[in-house]
């Protein structure tokens, strides 16, 4: 529907980038959402990239390059084909790429695997993708920070632990 969510299930991941658990979620095909993320929600530049979350097996399809154990950790930049860049639009960079994090099988997150299942199936390819903290904040932790910044950043949704609160529930 347009909205941005915060999702905060289980543990926290390690290291340097939102990878499922502590994220900020929106569709990917629509720039002017994206623009929101970054510059309303996160209070960041407008230019600072967001990134999609895909199925590995959607990303074969839109990109032409080798997807490999890398993209689970949305290290690197993949060429987005052509064909798929308006479907993509919020997240494709100014260059044609895209920092894609890819999820190969439930195991390595069932609630995010399943939602991208669900959402490829009704012919969204991907979730943008940014981790769940505002520009100078720490990533979220804890069940009471998720709902702090959520109203903070005055999300359209709150996943915790897999229970979707709409603006208002938390």
């Amino acid at each position: 529907r347009g909205g941005i969510v915060g999702i905060s299930n289980g543990v926290a991941e390690v290291g340097p980038r939102a990878l499922g658990n502590r994220s900020l979620v929106a569709r990917p095909d629509n720039k002017d959402i994206s623009k929101r993320l970054s510059m309303e929600v996160k209070k960041r530049e407008w230019y600072r990239p967001v990134a999609p979350i895909m199925l590995k097996e959607i990303a074969k399809k839109v990109s032409d390059e080798a997807i490999g154990e890398a993209s689970k950790y949305m290290l690197m930049d993949f060429h987005i084909k052509k064909e798929f860049h308006n479907v993509l639009e919020g997240v494709v960079h100014a260059n044609g790429t895209a920092r894609i994090q890819t999820l190969e099988n439930e195991k390595e997150n069932p609630f995010m695997y399943r939602l991208l299942k669900f959402l490829a199936e009704e012919g969204i390819l991907a979730l943008t993708n940014t981790s769940f903290n505002a520009a100078g904040e720490p990533i979220v932790h804890t069940i009471e920070q998720a709902k702090e910044s959520a109203k903070k950043m005055n999300l359209d949704g709150l996943v915790i632990n897999g229970k979707l609160l709409v603006r208002g529930e938390y």
